[in-house]
Parts: C-alpha cells; sequence; structure tokens
C-alpha cells in the first residue's frame, strides 16, 4: 500500500522536523535571514522639477521630487549616475546635479534596501551653452551609482605645492550655506558649497552620507539634507583623480517652529485685610455722616415751615 511504501520518507520527514524545532541559534538565524530579503514592494520614483522639455543656459539643474522615504535616490543622465541622495521621511528629495549642453534625458532611480530598482519617468531638459563659456576640461568623467555605506577615506595629498612637479592637488572644498550656528526651523535644508569641477563631493550629515554630487563646471554643488532636532554636524569630502579633501565641519541647529506663547494672566493684587477693614469703616462712616446731614436738614426745612 502507499501508506507502507512511503514509510521510510515519512520518517525522514518527521527526523527534519524534530531537528529543525531543536535546531542551534545560528540555523534559526539563518532561516530568518533569508525572510528578511523579501522586500515589499514599494512608492514610486517621481521627478516634480524642472518641467519636462525646459531650456536653460545653466551648467547645473536642481531636481526635486518624490520617492519612498529612506531609500537611495540616484540621478542618471543620460543613462549615467551624477548624483544620489536619501527620500526624507515626508517622502521628498532634491539635488543639483550638473548638465551638459545641448538633450539632457535624467531619470530618478529609486533603490531599496534589496536592491530593487524603480525608475521616474525621463524628462528632456536642454542646455543653450553660451558663447563666451570656455570649453570644458576634458578628462574623464566621475560617475555616482549610489551611496556609499561608509563615509569616504581622506586620501592625502601629494606633498609640495601645485607646480612643483607635484601635478594636480585637489583643492579644499568649502561649504557656503549654511553659515556656521544657522538656526532653522526647517528639517529640510539646503548644503550648498564650492569645489573642484568635476570631482564627486558626499556630503555628511552627523557622521552618515546623505547625498553625494558631482560638481558642475562652475565648481559648486547642491543637495537637500534632513536635519535632527538639535545640533546637527555638517561637512563635505571632495574627491578626484584618487585624492581626497573634507571641509570644516559645521555646526547647524534645528528648532522647530514654537507655538505661541500663552499670554501671561494679570496679576491680581492682595490688598491687606487692615486696609478692607479701614476702607469699610470710613466708607460706613461717611454714609453715616451722610445720612445724618440729610436728616438734619430735613428737619430744619420743617420747622421752618412750621413758624411761617
Amino acid at each position: 500500500m502507499w501508506y507502507a511504501k512511503n514509510k521510510r520518507t515519512r520518517l525522514v520527514a518527521i527526523a527534519v522536523g524534530i531537528g529543525l524545532l531543536f535546531a542551534p541559534g545560528p540555523v534559526l538565524a539563518a532561516s530568518g535571514t533569508i525572510q528578511s530579503q523579501i522586500c515589499e514592494p514599494f512608492g514610486e520614483t517621481q521627478i516634480t522639477a524642472p518641467a519636462n522639455d525646459s531650456q536653460t543656459t545653466e551648467s547645473t539643474v536642481h531636481i526635486t521630487g518624490t520617492a519612498e522615504p529612506g531609500i537611495t535616490v540616484s540621478i542618471l543622465r543620460n543613462g549615467s549616475g551624477v548624483g544620489a541622495t536619501t527620500a526624507s521621511s515626508d517622502g521628498t528629495f532634491g539635488i543639483e546635479v550638473p548638465i551638459v549642453g545641448g538633450n539632457n534625458g535624467l531619470v530618478a532611480r529609486g533603490t531599496n534596501s534589496c536592491g530593487t530598482n524603480h525608475d521616474s519617468a525621463a524628462i528632456l531638459v536642454f542646455r543653450i551653452v553660451p558663447k563666451d563659456e570656455p570649453a570644458p576640461a576634458t578628462q574623464a568623467s566621475p560617475e555616482v551609482t549610489g551611496l556609499p555605506a561608509e563615509t569616504p577615506d581622506i586620501i592625502p595629498q601629494p606633498s609640495g605645492q601645485a607646480g612643483e612637479g607635484q601635478g594636480f592637488v585637489i583643492a579644499t572644498p568649502v561649504i557656503t550655506k549654511p553659515t556656521p550656528g544657522t538656526k532653522t526651523g526647517s528639517r529640510r535644508l539646503w548644503i550648498k558649497g564650492s569645489a573642484d569641477p568635476g570631482s564627486v563631493v558626499s556630503i555628511i550629515v552627523n557622521g552618515a552620507v546623505t547625498a553625494q554630487v558631482i560638481v558642475s563646471e562652475k565648481g559648486t554643488f547642491a543637495a537637500l539634507a534632513t536635519l535632527k532636532e538639535g545640533a546637527n554636524t555638517i561637512k563635505v569630502i571632495a574627491s578626484l583623480s584618487g585624492q581626497s579633501a573634507a571641509s570644516e565641519e559645521i555646526s547647524v541647529i534645528y528648532s522647530p517652529n514654537n507655538p505661541p506663547q500663552p499670554q501671561a494672566e494679570p496679576k491680581s493684587t492682595t490688598i491687606p485685610p487692615i486696609l478692607i477693614i479701614a476702607s469699610g469703616a470710613v466708607l460706613l462712616g461717611v454714609s453715616l455722616y451722610g445720612t445724618a446731614a440729610a436728616l438734619h436738614w430735613l428737619r430744619l426745612r420743617l420747622l421752618h415751615r412750621r413758624l411761617k
């Protein structure tokens, strides 16, 4: 019968089940790891600005949009990564990326922790290059495909000065906005600065890399950062040609808008009891004196009429 033929199979299955039931921690932990890799679908990634088929003469464009909170958003320009940032808790992102003369097809790619991608609809931005703009330097263009898990290392610059046989020496990046000690009531803040054109700048907020972007031909960069309540530390690291340099670290204080302060209640004035008694006695005396005066006047009037 079927039961007899499959008796050995059933015994093996029972043994495996008992083994899993009393399995040591590492086996159970491994099964949990496998389960954690099953990721659920996430929301769409969209570019809200600039508008499709727009034109500009600037060498950079500010890209803002919406995405699943917490995921990495990479910006692709004509298929190559030119910047990456993290979507904030309210599902928004913003970053400034360099563009080239002519057509720039821009796509925002959202990537979750499992490596699943979701691309936005592509938009087209046409850049009109000013006639007096110098030709860009011919060098290999870096590519930004995501955010590093750790803060980039600072690679020492060559000793000596540029022009003394040392070749290229990377410039120290500078944060121009916000200024040190800035106090803001907005949780989202644009971090702007300057660095060597073509270098990759990592924006580090409270010790974590929140954005990476390629510096424009004009040597500028910008990205939106999310602040925590209270004091926040911000610095940037620029990397180019095997070198890197860090800016000075600044502190920014985020304080949500304070609610309207309640109006102070009017202070009550306490009158000593002795004054209350004295005032009452005075009023009573004045009242009795007035009554007596009125009665005396009335008596005189009546007496005067009788005499007539």
